[in-house]
């Protein structure tokens, strides 16, 4: 969790528009040539030769010494000087940079590709294709005469960073670099705008053993993030909520949870604090779990895993019949929540998890927060955020402990509590904390808090749970 006195406590993606590019060119190239023709050259190259001369030396019989000569002579390689010797052309002395040097040919060669650019700052990327989507992540705008230079732009990247884009691989492998010279674009002949797709740039937000923010890293796959990080900046200031530490004082009491509460300091929250109840739970083996960060972050959700295993080995191994219980996932309304890559993977291992060949263990029920089932632009954003996996998912009305708590939920078994703490003075994003918990206790009065919350309704004709997203969402496209 700590590593050089500094945690992460959020990972957010951001989607930089990046285009693909077909790009027609032509490359020069110097190749070798043929073992007769390349002596011959470097021969007359250090002085003027005669016929005989060059007979004798390559041990030719004067008709090959002619037909040689004369192939030469033809490409314009070879001359006759005023003394009646053989000599280079202008033309063939450029094939040599120096005495003795081997000749080498330059030739023209037209060839194609396609390559992707962000169009921040033209940088050529390479990306995996399951996450060129524009789900999960936040996504960042660039100016609109960018967009419409970007063919030309394109075209000037590709001619000022060509040798980089060949030694990156970009290019044809059937490109030579035998050479000891690399070979050079010649012109760009076209290009083509193919498509439009996300550059997904993930950033990590750290906090030191204070709780103060630490300054974001460097993108790798950007030369200069410089102007990435100042349209992230003013991204996360358009979505910045007011502080909201006194609701998560009040959910906190309302779950009688005062480990949690005890990391709070004048900043955030204490990583020392943090790390010695961490190390307390760990020692004495204890039924809770502390978290910092988001529930589906690598190392919280092997955490989670790592709770669930033994519990879902007794059910595997029990003949009661788990198919109707409900692993009960309720998102907060919090605006980063979700916007990362890493939500896909853990909704894909919940649901593995939940059954087996043989049996059912669990079936999972994610509840996404709503105004209302007649919110449908919510509901269209939750149904494209989440379209692999929206026969699990419900609206939920919106206010479930103010929208501030997340809550993964295996009734009498395991719940993951997670408060989303918004603090703009200090933090840029929302900090998840919270715990994981077996103790039967904790997890009954999480359990009723949330069976009350589901089963009522904020007026008479306005339920709770607003039901299946995939009914929501089809009736929203049905009008």
């Amino acid at each position: 969790m700590i590593n050089d006195n500094k945690a992460t406590y959020h990972e957010i993606d951001f989607l930089l528009p990046a285009q693909r590019f077909n790009i027609q060119f032509s490359y020069v190239s110097e190749k070798g040539l043929p073992f007769i023709r390349e002596f011959m050259l470097r021969m007359v190259h250090v002085a003027p030769m005669t016929r005989n001369e060059i007979s004798t030396y390559f041990g030719l019989s004067k008709f090959e010494t002619e037909e040689a000569i004369s192939d030469l002579m033809e490409r314009g390689e070879l001359t006759i000087n005023e003394f009646g010797k053989l000599a280079l052309t202008e033309k063939a002395k450029d094939y040599f940079t120096d005495i003795g040097d081997s000749p080498k040919l330059s030739e023209v060669y037209d060839a194609a590709t396609s390559i992707t650019y962000e169009l921040l700052g033209f940088n050529s990327i390479k990306q995996a294709g399951d996450k060129a989507s524009w789900h999960n992540g936040i996504s960042l705008d660039v100016e609109s005469a960018v967009l419409s230079r970007s063919e030309s732009e394109a075209g000037k990247h590709f001619q000022i960073h060509f040798h980089e884009l060949l030694d990156k691989g970009f290019l044809p492998k059937s490109i030579d670099q035998s050479s000891a010279n690399k070979p050079s674009v010649y012109t760009v002949n076209s290009v083509n705008r193919l498509k439009q797709l996300p550059f997904r740039l993930t950033s990590r937000f750290e906090i030191d053993m204070d709780g103060l923010a630490v300054e974001r890293d460097d993108f790798e796959a950007l030369k200069d993030s410089g102007k990435a990080h100042e349209l992230i900046t003013d991204k996360l200031m358009g979505l910045s909520k007011r502080s909201n530490l006194a609701e998560i004082a009040k959910a906190m009491a309302m779950l009688d949870d005062k480990e949690t509460l005890g990391f709070f300091n004048n900043h955030s929250i204490c990583l020392k604090s943090l790390e010695h109840q961490r190390t307390a739970e760990e020692q004495e083996s204890s039924k809770r779990c502390s978290l910092l960060g988001p529930i589906y972050s690598d190392e919280n959700w092997d955490l989670l895993e790592a709770s669930l295993a033994p519990i879902l080995q007794e059910r595997l191994s029990s003949k009661t019949d788990f198919a109707q219980e409900q692993l009960i996932w309720i998102a907060p309304s919090d605006p980063y929540w979700g916007k990362s890559y890493k939500l896909q993977a853990a909704l894909s291992r919940l649901l593995t998890a939940g059954s087996t060949k043989k049996k059912k263990l669990y079936e999972p029920r994610v509840y996404v927060p709503v105004s209302g089932v007649d919110d449908r632009s919510s509901i269209l954003q939750w149904d494209r955020e989440l379209k692999d996996y929206t026969k699990h998912v419900s609206g939920l009305l919106e206010g479930f402990m103010d929208g501030n708590v997340e809550v993964i939920l295996l009734e009498g078994e395991l719940v993951v509590v997670l408060y989303h703490v918004s603090y703009p003075e200090s933090l840029p994003v929302s900090l998840p904390i919270g715990f994981i918990s077996t103790d039967k206790n904790v997890v009954k009065s999480v359990g009723e808090i949330i069976k009350e919350y589901l089963s009522g309704q904020s007026a008479f004709d306005k339920p709770h749970d607003c039901g299946s997203l995939k009914e929501l969402s089809s009736n929203k496209s049905r009008k």
